[in-house]
């Protein structure tokens, strides 16, 4: 009589459906670390893309970069965000497309730890700051040296920018670690009064 190999019963059968499932396990482990790692990578290509196209003022690069997986809050090699430095180029279709696209109006920047809405004040963007307001930007943000975006507009005495900001309600009695309040950084008369008025109101 011929017997079957292997036999009934034998325990080998176990032992080689480990191993396979063992196999195809590490062999799913390894494809999904194959794809975090080309996920990684993608994202830091398009990264790089949005950079340049926020200093290049080009929004079809910006969108492509976004579309393609591009981190609209990511930080460059000065730890500044795409938004803060569209506001500081003063490019108000960009910020807006990448507030639409879920940049923190809030994030800060840099080892000054300035906001979008204090690079839009120190430039005199008015028109900036109106947006940026308006997406939930924290008028009240400081800096490292406690210093707030009217500050920032009071230093520059524009009126406009000053305003813009006044607008939002402030707390006008804020001072920085000098101990001075925005109206001690004023220039301009326009933009003292302004304040002052501000003040006289409480």
């Amino acid at each position: 009589m011929v017997s079957s190999w292997p036999p009934l019963g034998w325990s080998g059968w176990k032992w080689v459906h480990r191993t396979h499932s063992e196999g195809w396990g590490m062999q799913r482990n390894v494809n999904g670390k194959k794809a975090e790692q080309s996920k990684f990578r993608n994202q830091k290509v398009q990264g790089e893309r949005l950079f340049e196209a926020v200093r290049d003022g080009d929004m079809d690069k910006l969108l492509y970069s976004i579309r393609q997986g591009a981190d609209v809050n990511a930080r460059d090699a000065d730890r500044q965000t795409p938004l803060a430095i569209a506001c500081r180029t003063g490019n108000a279709p960009l910020v807006k497309a990448l507030l639409e696209k879920g940049a923190n109006p809030n994030g800060k920047s840099g080892e000054l730890l300035h906001t979008p809405l204090m690079e839009a004040a120190m430039q005199g963007r008015y028109n900036l700051i109106r947006v940026l307001i308006r997406h939930k930007a924290e008028i009240n943000a400081v800096d490292v040296d406690c210093r707030t975006a009217l500050m920032f507009a009071a230093m520059k005495g524009n009126p406009k920018t000053v305003m813009m900001l006044l607008l939002a309600k402030p707390d006008v009695s804020l001072r920085d670690e000098q101990g001075k309040c925005a109206l001690d950084h004023a220039k301009g008369e326009e933009a003292i009064q302004l304040i002052r008025a501000r003040m006289a109101q409480g």
